[in-house]
């Protein structure tokens, strides 16, 4: 349902806003993200964008960058 759709977009938007808030702390600037991943600083600056709607194999591979660990579970 619409619903459901809207809460799952909600929680991918909250996920990627708390890994940009981690990079941030970290100090850690865009492009430094992008060396790490073997993109550039564009491709980072995309994902970071709430409405980006990255793959979950992408967002792993920025946490890891990151040196933080994303785990993913599912509930019933």
């Amino acid at each position: 349902s619409k619903q459901i759709a809207l809460s799952n977009e909600n929680q991918w938007a909250n996920l990627i806003e708390q890994l940009v808030d981690i990079r941030i702390q970290k100090g850690l600037p865009q492009q430094a993200v992008a060396d790490l991943l073997g993109v550039t600083q564009p491709a980072v600056a995309q994902l970071e964008l709430i409405t980006s709607n990255p793959t979950i194999n992408r967002i792993k591979l920025y946490a890891l960058a990151l040196g933080v660990e994303l785990k993913l579970g599912v509930k019933g």
